[in-house]
């Protein structure tokens, strides 16, 4: 059995809208949310500011330039089965052209855009903390 981290890690995970639509991904491979649905977004690395991280990560992941719209919430996120701990920082964006394309084919099956209120299931911890604090993004 795995021991307990020290502390928790910082995880960033993005909102990317456009048309009164979100970008979601189908996880895979991963030791944590496998085939849930959740936000492009990674772990901050040293130095980096929460938007750099951000706009670095959806890049990476989908290929997508962003523009940062806001900061939102944050979730206290524990993965008690894989001895896992984050707090997950969430930011609001948006992609104006483009198509996400599956950059990572390791770590995520498909992007797809869904209104928010229909999103698929299952979807990834943080995201499910999120809506049981009633978040809704902005625009």
């Amino acid at each position: 059995m795995p021991t307990r981290p020290e502390h928790p890690r910082v995880g960033v995970a993005v909102i990317v809208r456009r048309h009164n639509t979100v970008l979601l991904g189908r996880r895979i491979g991963a030791t944590h949310g496998a085939d849930h649905w959740q936000f492009p977004g990674g772990h901050l690395d040293a130095f980096e500011t929460v938007e750099q991280c951000a706009a670095r990560e959806v890049r990476e992941e989908t290929g997508l330039e962003v523009t940062i719209a806001a900061r939102g919430p944050f979730t206290n996120d524990i993965f008690e089965p894989e001895h896992r701990h984050y707090v997950t920082l969430f930011l609001v964006a948006d992609a104006a052209d483009g198509e996400p394309v599956v950059c990572e084919p390791q770590k995520c099956a498909e992007w797809r855009w869904f209104t928010w209120d229909e999103l698929p299931s299952p979807l990834f911890l943080p995201i499910r903390h999120l809506l049981a604090e009633g978040y809704r993004p902005p625009g």
